[in-house]
């Protein structure tokens, strides 16, 4: 029996300090998320239609827990696709190239599976603000674009601001119809510890 209990709380430590969001230093420092949230999401309706809906999150948290660890679009069923999905650093230094992430041709169907997993092409976690353009495609045809800012949220002592801070909204706030619903929880609460 004592090693059972054993074994059960050496899995629910590694479970944390696996998914959890660790207390160490952030070597980005602390202006790397200073401007993230506090803008609204972008939610989209084709003028003069009820049916066409995107709604875009302000922060992802791309730590592989199964919550909010992508960032892509929430589409109703109105959306045929995604013509492309761009992203790039809001400002390129000259050590890095501006594009994060880019993506053609998606199926609505299969947006979680093309959806940016928060990697430059490097390989390596992008932390902070980003901007992002995406073009989509309607069931009946028609084309459209829409583009703002998001951040990314990586593991840290810097992301605990993120434990307090308003204005975040995450692809778990989506209702069933796609729309934000503020009133559901973003469910980020036991990673930011």
């Amino acid at each position: 029996m004592k090693n059972i209990q054993f074994l059960f709380l050496l899995a629910t430590s590694l479970f944390i300090t696996t998914y959890g969001c660790s207390q160490e230093p952030d070597p980005t420092g602390s202006e790397v998320y200073e401007s993230c949230c506090g803008t609204d999401p972008v939610e989209f309706m084709v003028p003069g239609s009820t049916t066409y809906y995107v709604f875009v999150p302000n922060v992802f948290t791309p730590n592989q827990d199964g919550l909010n660890d992508k960032f892509m679009p929430v589409l109703n069923e109105e959306i045929k696709a995604i013509n492309y999905m761009t992203i790039k650093r809001e400002v390129a230094d000259d050590t890095t190239s501006g594009k994060l992430y880019d993506v053609q041709d998606i199926d609505a169907a299969d947006m979680l599976e093309f959806a940016w997993d928060g990697r430059d092409p490097q390989g390596n976690l992008h932390a902070g603000l980003f901007e992002y353009k995406i073009s989509f495609t309607t069931i009946d045809g028609f084309y459209y674009v829409v583009h703002g800012r998001a951040c990314s949220i990586v593991c840290g002592s810097e992301a605990m601001v993120f434990k307090s801070k308003t204005g975040c909204f995450y692809s778990a706030q989506a209702g069933g119809d796609g729309h934000l619903d503020m009133s559901l929880p973003h469910m980020e609460e036991d990673w930011f510890k």
